[in-house]
């Protein structure tokens, strides 16, 4: 089980990003050379590398950019100055980072989305990391993140690990949907930060993500 503690590392590394959506300016807007959104119906399809899903109209994002990637890594190591190697380790594989996007509708209560895939075997199954999530991240999050809730759930035809996470960082409140899931040979995180004020709208959206959500082409190179 070694394994899934790097899996819950790199987690915890990405609380770095629910930091940068408290303070926005620290994030990098995504640049111009990122894959075009096409719109369908009122939807996004956001594609990453190697990986698309749908959002609602508003979102923009696509291959994480150096400059985006630095920024997290960041905010991340500021937070939790222990995680610096799974930093590095981000910085230096283009495999783990995937995806992406902003809500640009939302300036006063921004969201974001981030999609990774974790360094663990496929054969692990959703059991097994949820009990190891559950077991270890209340003990392992600072006290500004708490985990209220953990359990495998379906969504549509897939089942997924549903963490759910309440942050409060200067004095805003945010919460944090993470799935946990398997496409094909890869198990991948979708991690969608939101307001507290943008809960009722939330869930339909992550479920919109994780439904929509297939794997494509290979991973390209992140642009500066």
């Amino acid at each position: 089980m070694r394994f899934l503690y790097t899996g819950i590392g790199f987690y915890i590394a990405f609380q770095g990003l629910t930091a940068a959506v408290a303070a926005p300016q620290s994030l990098p807007p995504t640049p111009q050379q990122m894959p075009s959104l096409a719109l369908l119906q009122g939807k996004t399809v956001i594609q990453g590398n190697g990986v698309e899903f749908t959002v609602p109209s508003g979102f923009e994002g696509g291959v994480p950019s150096n400059a985006q990637t630095k920024a997290i890594t960041t905010e991340a190591t500021k937070m939790f100055p222990s995680m610096a190697t799974f930093g590095d380790l981000l910085e230096s594989d283009p495999n783990i980072l995937r995806a992406i996007a902003i809500n640009t509708t939302r300036a006063d209560n921004p969201e974001i989305v981030i999609v990774t895939r974790l360094p663990v075997p496929a054969t692990v199954s959703l059991k097994e990391i949820e009990q190891m999530m559950s077991q270890m991240l209340p003990s392992m999050l600072p006290p500004e993140f708490k985990l209220v809730n953990s359990k495998i759930t379906n969504v549509g035809s897939r089942s997924i690990v549903l963490l759910t996470v309440d942050a409060n960082i200067q004095g805003s409140k945010f919460k944090e949907s993470i799935g946990l899931f398997r496409e094909g040979n890869e198990i991948f995180q979708v991690t969608y930060v939101y307001a507290n004020a943008n809960s009722r709208q939330a869930m339909p959206i992550f479920r919109q993500m994780i439904g929509s959500f297939k794997a494509t082409a290979s991973v390209s190179t992140a642009k500066p």
